[in-house]
């Protein structure tokens, strides 16, 4: 009896591999039809997708800004159209109409966050209060900030932080203006509304010990101030593994690297400052007013997942 061949003849392998290929295509080409017959029709989607990649080639025009760019699809395509980003699809909505259906009618629907390279290395793992799922944790968290935090009893009671540092500010430019012998003074109002901004939240959260610029800055408050602009640029900046997973190991334009290097910094000034408090608490020293930190450690525990929330509730 002749034996088979141990390998079957390449053409015919070919054949048969592509014809497997081809079958399975078609089955899931008529599913996916029938799941969607007697459903809403898709939106619109702009032309000029390509493999892979998608729609990110129309979003990449130096002599736009994206919001312009999304402007001028949204004129061609309506006020809700959908965009394949990598391998993410994005839907873009352009008029309040859509934006309230999204946010009120159809909020459950949108409730969670996208993860991303920022939620992953910045905060820490999706566990800060504006990138966590939505669930229990969200909702526990969303309860303390708002009562806690933003609530009109609390708001009230920081009113002197926000007085001193106006007040600061005031005196400041008074300074520079008796110092130039009462001349005008030329100043940099993003600046001084950045630094005003800055030390009334750090010290509304942190207490005092957090002041940039003027004479009373130390270098703390400007590692702190440094690292949390860093931050806040990373938060906006484009990572391609976002859109790409699979080159995530490439970290093509550096964006990872930076993240994890300012998370390290930002993860060992809150806890410095948090360990801090920790220790203030236990000597009895922060009997008096108590800012955020100290609302944060009287409602959680002394473990350190305990410490990762106040750590990320605070930033």
């Amino acid at each position: 009896m002749a034996l088979l061949p141990p390998f079957p003849d390449f053409p015919l392998l070919c054949a048969t591999l592509f014809s497997l290929l081809l079958c399975f295509k078609l089955v899931k080409l008529f599913t996916v039809k029938r799941r969607r017959a007697g459903s809403a029709p898709d939106l619109p989607t702009p032309p000029g997708r390509l493999p892979i990649i998608g729609h990110l080639h129309l979003l990449f025009d130096k002599s736009r800004s994206l919001h312009e760019i999304y402007g001028e699809l949204a004129d061609k395509y309506g006020p809700a159209m959908m965009l394949q980003l990598g391998f993410r699809r994005v839907l873009v909505v352009s008029s309040w109409e859509m934006a309230k259906e999204c946010f009120t009618t159809s909020d459950l629907a949108f409730s969670n966050r996208p993860r991303n390279s920022a939620a992953k290395h910045l905060a820490y793992d999706s566990t800060m209060f504006g990138f966590a799922p939505y669930g229990d944790y969200w909702r526990q968290m969303r309860n303390i900030t708002t009562v806690e935090m933003l609530s009109n009893r609390r708001v009230e009671s920081f009113k002197q932080v926000r007085e001193s540092e106006i007040g600061a500010r005031v005196n400041h430019i008074d300074s520079l203006w008796q110092n130039n012998q009462q001349r005008p003074v030329k100043l940099e109002a993003r600046k001084l509304l950045s630094e005003l901004t800055f030390n009334t939240v750090t010290r509304t959260v942190a207490g005092a010990g957090y002041v940039v610029g003027g004479s009373e800055e130390d270098s703390k408050a400007r590692e702190t101030a440094d690292c949390t602009r860093e931050m806040l640029d990373l938060l906006a900046a484009f990572v391609v593994s976002d859109f790409l997973p699979l080159l995530e190991f490439l970290d093509i334009n550096g964006c990872i690297a930076v993240m994890k290097r300012v998370a390290g910094n930002l993860n060992a000034l809150i806890g410095r400052c948090v360990a801090e408090h920790r220790r203030q608490k236990a000597s009895g020293f922060r009997d008096g007013d108590h800012d955020f930190i100290d609302v944060l450690l009287s409602l959680v525990g002394k473990d350190t997942e305990a410490d990762t929330v106040v750590k990320t509730t605070a930033l």
